[in-house]
């Protein structure tokens, strides 16, 4: 997954902007984990909705936000990557809920 999310970082890191690609990156991890996790649910039409919606939620959080061009370590994204993957997790799992009820 990660060779899949690779090019949105080289994709910003082409229009001067390294920080926003690191983050497009972790986002676009974190949207592609949750997939995988819930990769049962494919056939409901709602999961395929929460995912847009978790999608363009990420969108202002990776354009808007003034992100600094400084190299981190892993370990320093990491908590935002867990928190981010939570965010994501915590949708599918709703739409798991609901569609188990229904």
């Amino acid at each position: 997954m990660a060779l899949c999310v690779s090019p949105l970082y080289f994709l910003f890191l082409y229009l001067g902007s390294p920080g926003r690609g690191r983050t497009a990156a972790i986002c676009a991890y974190a949207v592609l984990t949750g997939v995988r996790v819930f990769w049962d649910l494919r056939r409901r039409v709602l999961f395929w909705v929460s995912m847009a919606i978790v999608v363009l939620c990420h969108v202002p959080l990776i354009l808007l936000v003034h992100w600094t061009n400084n190299s981190y370590p892993g370990v320093v994204l990491l908590p935002a990557a867990l928190l981010d993957y939570a965010f994501v997790y915590g949708a599918f799992k709703l739409v798991d809920k609901v569609t188990k009820i229904g």
